[in-house]
């Protein structure tokens, strides 16, 4: 992010933010088939905090004024270059790290077909089992949550529709 972004924060102001307040994230855990059990996910190589150097879901920040809806398909569309086509509710988690505290909004995606292209919070991408064990243990906690989504949005023409159940 730069300067000339929208709600673009300078790094001293954010870095004091974080320390102050938790922040409210979305992330996205992508897979091409949610009914299978086990199915893979896509993940992400972080090259920055939080999480820097592990594999990790796409995520991040919710910008103000944003719904979720929308912060989620353009976390994704950010780190991955994917279009969301599904998503459903998975789970409501707090993470603490040395560089933040996130309330995080985590959701069960599957994505249009696409290319994936990695911004530059990332320098690579893979398939993997949710229960794979050199995964931060925190991840995999998040991870468990495939099994228990409670809400399910579907895209129709840039609009989503949500079943409960």
């Amino acid at each position: 992010m730069s300067s000339d972004t929208p709600n673009w924060i300078p790094q001293e102001k954010w870095d004091h933010i974080r320390k102050l307040v938790p922040i409210a994230t979305v992330n996205a855990i992508i897979t091409w088939n949610p009914i299978i059990t086990n199915a893979k996910v896509l993940l992400v190589h972080r090259v920055n905090s939080p999480a820097k150097n592990e594999w990790w879901i796409p995520g991040g920040r919710i910008q103000y004024g944003e719904s979720l809806l929308k912060a989620l398909i353009r976390k994704v569309k950010e780190e991955t270059g994917l279009s969301v086509d599904t998503a459903k509710l998975a789970n409501i988690s707090a993470s603490v790290w040395p560089e933040v505290h996130a309330i995080d909004i985590t959701f069960l995606v599957t994505v249009k077909n696409g290319p994936i292209k990695l911004n530059d919070e990332s320098d690579n991408w893979g398939w993997f089992k949710p229960n794979t064990k050199t995964l931060h243990p925190q991840l995999r906690r998040i991870l468990k949550a495939m099994d228990h989504q409670v809400m399910f949005y579907k895209q129709d023409d840039e609009r989503f529709s949500v079943e409960i159940g």
